[in-house]
């Protein structure tokens, strides 16, 4: 929405009666949403914000198991050495969030 300024997003994701939280308070209905961001947009047309988020409760998520015991980080078969047993690509990555902003002009 903020990186492209594709303020037709709003209608995808916002319901019309919908209830956003802001640092004005409760807003209601996505036709506000849509008149604040027009706003903002026009008021600081040179800035871009921008967020990547993944895993933002820092889940330890199973990508992966093992063949022999179901699990992500144990194997049944001894004669493998550590490294072997160990895989770390087996559990998705930890929490990451990078927010920024950037001036164009």
């Amino acid at each position: 929405l903020w990186e492209e300024k594709n303020i037709g997003y709003i209608y995808d994701t916002y319901s019309k009666d919908c209830r956003v939280w802001d640092e004005f308070g409760l807003q209601s209905g996505s036709e506000k949403i849509v008149a604040d961001t027009v706003h903002t947009n026009n008021a600081f047309p040179d800035i871009r914000l921008f967020a990547d988020i993944s895993n933002l409760m820092n889940r330890t998520n199973v990508l992966a198991v093992d063949n022999t015991t179901g699990e992500p980080d144990a194997t049944l078969d001894s004669g493998q050495p550590p490294m072997y047993v160990w895989k770390p690509y087996y559990i998705s990555p930890p929490r990451h969030i990078e927010i920024g902003l950037s001036v164009s002009r």
